[in-house]
């Protein structure tokens, strides 16, 4: 590029040297005379001063040239140290995206491997959770048959020790009645699982009823205690209780089976707090009656009165374990259909034995009588 500048400059120079000869060998110098000398002269002057000018021109554009080429090249370099650097930083770049790439697929390798150690801890987690539920369920059960053994755990140690017909008859109902009898339970467990709505509504329909009687009772026994003022007696009040007792256990067993399951539990899941208001109020007011029964002992001690005192302290204790302790400790209790037939019976029998003595009789008699005329009045207006 400086040897193409160089080449330039001298051809203009050349070009006005040339001119200017050519123009000095064309005139004749030894005709001209002393003006004519001068004048060449001073052409001479001025086309020297001329190309003076336009050599210092072209020197001065030279200058600038080789100073534009010096700052060009100086940018090229830097430029080039640019591609030099930028290429090299490339490299830096792809080399880290490698480095990173096989850092994620090292990872990605972990992640992999820790998913299938959490599976496999999963695996062995539920595994343990299974045996520890049928560990707590085994322990309950024994926790269960130590405190309540059933009745074949106390007889089983004794089998050994009896005949072989005893032994024959036992081993029958162990292997044969009592698989039976579950197996009917499960069944009935199953098929009342499948009617979740219809037990929903039964349900429902024993807790209105159970409620029902004992608010209906509780304003009949105010009525009839306001009417009787002045006619009150022991056998009166305890008649009134056990018939009570008597109507509220009935309707416990007709609502074991309507619902089949233990309405009481089932009245407890519905409304827990009136549930237990109910229960405080039950367990109070049995103890008033049995004060009650203790106090016509203490007046009048028959074998009869005994019986029925020490008949309602076993049925007042066997409740309070089966069915008053459980409720107020939120375990679940399920009295046995058998045991609430035991009660109605017991306070049915109470209730017949003393709707038989002489007075009272009379005043069931009246009290008869009086219930008749108002139901054949409200027939006869309707």
């Amino acid at each position: 590029m400086k040897c193409g500048i160089h080449c330039l400059v001298w051809v203009l120079v050349g070009i006005g040297v040339f001119g200017l000869e050519s123009d000095l060998l064309n005139t004749d110098v030894g005709s001209l005379g002393d003006a004519e000398l001068i004048g060449l002269e001073e052409q001479l002057k001025a086309e020297v001063e001329k190309t003076s000018g336009l050599v210092t021109g072209v020197q001065k554009e030279l200058d600038e040239i080789r100073e534009e080429s010096t700052r060009l090249e100086g940018e090229l370099g830097g430029f080039s140290s640019k591609q030099d650097a930028q290429a090299k930083a490339k490299d830096e770049r792809e080399k880290a995206l490698a480095m990173a790439q096989r850092e994620v697929e090292a990872k990605r390798d972990t992640m992999e491997k820790m998913k299938l150690h959490i599976s496999e801890l999963r695996s062995e987690l539920t595994a343990l959770s299974t045996k520890l539920t049928q560990l707590a369920e085994e322990k309950n059960e024994m926790e269960r048959r130590y405190n309540e053994p059933s009745l074949t755990d106390v007889l089983e140690p004794r089998v050994p020790s009896w005949g072989s017909v005893p032994q024959a008859v036992y081993m029958k109902t162990i292997k044969k009645i009592l698989p039976a009898i579950a197996s009917f339970s499960q069944s009935a467990r199953s098929y009342r699982d499948q009617v979740s709505r219809t037990s929903r509504f039964l349900a429902f329909l024993a807790t209105l009823v159970i409620y029902g009687f004992v608010l209906g009772w509780l304003y009949l026994s105010i009525k009839l205690f306001n009417s009787l003022k002045g006619h009150l007696s022991i056998s009166l009040v305890l008649f009134i209780s056990d018939s009570f007792c008597a109507g509220f256990w009935i309707i416990i067993l007709c609502c074991y089976l309507l619902v089949r399951s233990d309405p009481l539990y089932v009245i407890q899941e519905r409304t827990p707090a009136l549930f237990y208001v109910m229960q405080l109020l039950a367990i109070s007011s049995y103890v008033c009656y049995v004060l009650l029964r203790v106090f016509v002992v203490s007046i009048s001690m028959t074998p009869g009165s005994l019986g029925e005192l020490i008949s309602v302290i076993i049925v007042g204790h066997h409740y309070y374990v089966r069915v008053w302790q459980p409720a107020m400790t939120d375990s679940y209790f399920s009295a046995t259909f058998f045991y609430y037939v035991c009660y109605a019976w017991l306070f049915s029998a109470f209730a017949y034995n003393r709707s038989q003595d002489v007075p009272l009789k009379s005043l069931i008699l009246r009290v008869s009588a009086s219930w008749s005329d108002l139901t054949r009045h409200v027939r006869s207006r309707l």
